[in-house]
C-alpha cells in the first residue's frame, strides 16, 4: 500500500465515511476536505468555537499592535519637536 493510498483511506474513512467517494481522485478528496475545514463542517461545534476565539485573538493583537505603534510614533514626534525647539532657542 503506497502512502497516497493510505492518505486516501484516512481521508475517506475519517472525514467522509467508509463507502462515500470510493472512486474519487485523491485531489478531489483533499479539496473537499479543505472546503469542509474552511467552512467549519469537519469537527463540529468545538472547532467552530476554537476558530472564532482564534479569530478574535488575532484581531485583538492586530488592534493593540497598531495602538502601541501609534503611541510610540506620537511620542517620537513630540521628542523631535522638543529637539527642534531647543536647537532654535540655543541658536
Amino acid at each position: 500500500m503506497t502512502s497516497c493510498s493510505i492518505c486516501r483511506k484516512l481521508v475517506e474513512w475519517r472525514i467522509f465515511g467508509q463507502n462515500e467517494l470510493q472512486n474519487e481522485p485523491i485531489g478531489n478528496l483533499i479539496t473537499r476536505w479543505i472546503r469542509m475545514l474552511h467552512f467549519g463542517q469537519s469537527f463540529g461545534l468545538a472547532y467552530k468555537i476554537f476558530v472564532s476565539v482564534l479569530g478574535l485573538i488575532i484581531t485583538l493583537l492586530s488592534v493593540t499592535g497598531i495602538y502601541i505603534w501609534w503611541k510610540k510614533h506620537r511620542a517620537r514626534q513630540r521628542i523631535e519637536q522638543l529637539h527642534s525647539l531647543l536647537k532654535e532657542s540655543t541658536a
